[in-house]
Formats: structure tokens, C-alpha cells, sequence
């Protein structure tokens, strides 16, 4: 299904299957997607800030460029990921599983990450939760 560009501020779609669907530029300010399935989907350059992303399936979902600044993504799995570039400030990553996904250029300031997994994946010039920039090459933890 394409959505792209889609206004769904504040909807409420939790348990919502939208595996594979095009939501590229939509946006999901304060949505709650709490236990959806979002696999394979596009979300790149999509605003999801303070989105309820709690225990949701997102593994290969293209997130490049999108925002989700203070959103919970706490326990969600984003297995191969595309997170280049996307902006996850102050988000609340507990738990959350990024397993080979790619976070290059990607912003964490102030996320917390406690429990999250990372391991293979690209933290490449990543700005890590203490504002620090990863070393270009950064696989499986920022150094």
C-alpha cells in the first residue's frame, strides 16, 4: 500500500500490519504503532518524534533521513535496519534489537540505549549518546 506522504499524526495503529508499505515522507507525530509490524517498509525522510514504537517488528525497514526524536522504540526489533542519517535523539532505545542495521550519520544524543543490541551493525560517523562522534569504519559499537 503507498501512504507516502501521509498525514497520520496521533493514529492510533497499534498491532497494524503494514509490512512492505510505502510511507516514505509520511507523517506519524505522536502515532502509536505499539506491536505493528512495519517490516520491509519505507519510511525514509518520515517524522515519527515521540511515536509509541513499543515492541513493533521493523527489521529492514528503510528509516534513512527519518525523525524519531524522542520516540520509543523500547524492545522493538530493526534487524537490518536503514537508519542512515535518521535522528534518534532522547529516544528510548531499552532493549531495542539493531542487529546489522546501519546507523551511519545517524544521531543517538541523550537516547537510551541500555539493553540494545548492536552487534555488526554500521555506527560509521555515528553521533553516539553522549554527543560523540563514532570513527568512520564503527562496526558493532562506536569507537
Amino acid at each position: 500500500a503507498s501512504m507516502a506522504g501521509a498525514r497520520l499524526d496521533r493514529a492510533v495503529l497499534t498491532q497494524a500490519n503494514l509490512s512492505n508499505a510505502d510511507l516514505s515522507g509520511a507523517r506519524l507525530y505522536q502515532a502509536d504503532l505499539s506491536g505493528a509490524n512495519l517490516s520491509g517498509a519505507n519510511l525514509s525522510q518520515a517524522t515519527l518524534a515521540q511515536a509509541d514504537l513499543t515492541d513493533a517488528n521493523l527489521p529492514g525497514v528503510n528509516l534513512s533521513g527519518a525523525t524519531l526524536s524522542r520516540a520509543v522504540l523500547e524492545n522493538a526489533v530493526l534487524s537490518g535496519a536503514h537508519l542512515h542519517a535518521a535522528k534518534l535523539d532522547s529516544a528510548n532505545l531499552l532493549n531495542a534489537d539493531f542487529t546489522g542495521a546501519d546507523l551511519g550519520e545517524a544521531t543517538l544524543a541523550d537516547a537510551r540505549i541500555d539493553g540494545a543490541r548492536f552487534a555488526d551493525a554500521k555506527l560509521d560517523s555515528t553521533i553516539w549518546t553522549n554527543r560523540r562522534r563514532c570513527s568512520p569504519g564503527s562496526v558493532g559499537e562506536c569507537r
